[in-house]
């Protein structure tokens, strides 16, 4: 099913492109070029989600490894807010001046990060009861680390927002090495807090790594940019500009849903 639908798309982007085979090495030398200062980060990233399981699997008993994963599984419920983001703020960020993205960027992690914040601490406050209604009494262990795990998406998020900046800018090798350093601390930090802490040793390892992560793409800026330091506290600005685009669209969509009686009348 897939390959008569890649070919219905390729038939019509054939004609409009006309592709050779000068066209395709050129665009092949360039994307390889990207892309081995890239690639790095999509591993990473895989290995950081899971090197925290693989490490305290050997450590916990299982009733606790239960219930750190548990909340870990709740927690990360908030990175779709963050996702969500990045998949339209680097599209729109390529080619753009370096101010204007990184005004963007710094105006989606402000943006993003409270809207998350806000859904993490209706998280925090109600996730003893619903891990006690879904999971049992027993669950309610998981409160202390899930309010560490919460915190610690909040961060990782706003990490991933501004390192669209060094993407877009055509410095992909900096957000390499800002995954690479988060993987080299959370594995010393598990094996020293876990046998100590327990599910909250585990928490805290992956917070203390990602404020590493954090603070490293914020000093990246001057360091390989040559930019001041984003402000990541939210403004005036950026709430009159979210109102404004709300009502926007919502007199776009409220046009639209009058059309058809428009046209009936």
């Amino acid at each position: 099913v897939g390959l008569v639908t890649v070919g219905w798309m390729l038939h019509p982007l054939w004609r409009i492109f006309q592709p050779s085979l000068q066209a395709f090495q050129s665009s092949a030398k360039l994307l390889f070029s990207y892309g081995v200062r890239s690639y790095g980060i999509d591993l990473c990233g895989t290995m950081a989600l899971y090197v925290d399981q693989a490490l305290v699997v050997r450590s916990l008993a299982p009733k606790m490894m239960g219930i750190y994963v548990v909340a870990l599984s709740l927690s990360r419920m908030l990175n779709a807010f963050h996702t969500s983001v990045i998949m339209v703020l680097f599209p729109r960020a390529v080619s753009q001046s370096a101010d204007t993205v990184r005004e963007m960027t710094s105006r989606a992690m402000r943006m993003s990060t409270v809207l998350t914040a806000f859904v993490g601490i209706i998280i925090a406050s109600l996730g003893p009861q619903a891990l006690s209604l879904l999971y049992g009494p027993e669950y309610r262990q998981a409160t202390t680390v899930l309010r560490i795990l919460v915190l610690e998406v909040v961060l990782s998020g706003a990490t991933l927002v501004l390192s669209q900046t060094f993407m877009a800018l055509g410095r992909p090798g900096v957000v390499t090495a800002l995954q690479i350093t988060g993987l080299i601390l959370t594995v010393p930090l598990m094996v020293l807090l876990v046998p100590r802490f327990g599910i909250v040793g585990a928490g805290i390892a992956l917070l203390l790594s990602t404020i590493a992560r954090f603070t490293f793409v914020l000093v990246s800026f001057p360091v390989f940019l040559k930019m001041r330091v984003p402000q990541f506290l939210l403004k005036w600005e950026d709430l009159n500009y979210m109102a404004s685009t709300a009502f926007k669209y919502f007199n776009l969509f409220g046009r639209k849903n009058l059309q058809p009686v428009e046209e009936l009348d």
